[in-house]
């Protein structure tokens, strides 16, 4: 795997000038996206993020310049997630975005029903992607992943787009011509950062921004594995 990006937010901030590993920082009327222990993935650094909205405003972070999908190359973004209160409506809370025009090109997003869904941008326009429900959204941490695939051509329709929970496709879109609407450098945005809603409340950890699906780290020892974990203990009686 070839790493573009790891974001681990414990560069510490110097603000108002610098924001650790992010290059900049927006926040709106009382939304606020803070460095903070308590948003910390267990057992792996100190910091996170910690993103809380009100009355509709945003707050998010954002990395620019992260890289360009080759053609027929692939783009995935993954990141510890914790849900502390679940936002009133449809928010997004991290997106690959055009770095010329700012708009989203694949985009995740929290809705009031604890579900995750995703849009994106392909060559005929703006759709909506799939919506998943991941076991039980708040209260515990997920690995959330978005992956994508630019087409191999102006004139293929091979591109795609996956959402992955804990290591398992949740939900995709194939057979998509997204070869002109994926050329150019992409920047990175984490928090809420588009659509904002009242009550959110989210923690984001570890951000991998790679060229194929991003492994989490895991800790030990930990209950918050990706997928059942088992240990068998082998010994004698003798010894």
């Amino acid at each position: 795997m070839s790493w573009t990006h790891y974001v681990d937010n414990e560069v510490p901030w110097d603000a108002p000038a610098h924001y650790g590993e992010w290059d900049s920082l927006t926040q709106a009327g009382g939304s606020t996206i803070t460095r903070a222990a308590a948003a910390s993935f267990p057992d792996r650094g100190s910091y996170g993020l910690r993103c809380q909205t009100v009355a509709g405003n945003v707050a998010y972070l954002q990395k620019g310049s992260i890289g360009s999908v080759d053609p027929g190359g692939e783009i995935w973004m993954g990141l510890w997630l914790y849900v502390a209160a679940l936002p009133a409506g449809d928010t997004y809370i991290g997106s690959l975005v055009w770095t010329a025009g700012g708009s989203i090109r694949l985009g995740a997003i929290l809705r009031s029903s604890g579900d995750l869904k995703f849009n994106y941008r392909a060559d005929t326009g703006w759709h909506s992607g799939a919506t998943a429900s991941p076991p039980a959204t708040t209260g515990r941490w997920l690995y959330f992943v978005l992956g994508v695939k630019r087409a191999t051509s102006d004139v293929s329709a091979d591109g795609w787009y996956k959402m992955y929970f804990d290591g398992r496709l949740a939900g995709q879109i194939t057979a998509k011509d997204n070869y002109d609407s994926w050329a150019g450098s992409l920047d990175m945005r984490g928090g809420c950062h588009s659509s904002a809603q009242d009550n959110l409340d989210i923690y984001l950890d570890e951000y991998k921004i790679a060229e194929s699906y991003p492994q989490p780290h895991v800790p030990t020892p930990s209950g918050e594995y990706p997928s059942a974990e088992r240990t068998a203990v082998l010994y004698r009686t003798a010894s």
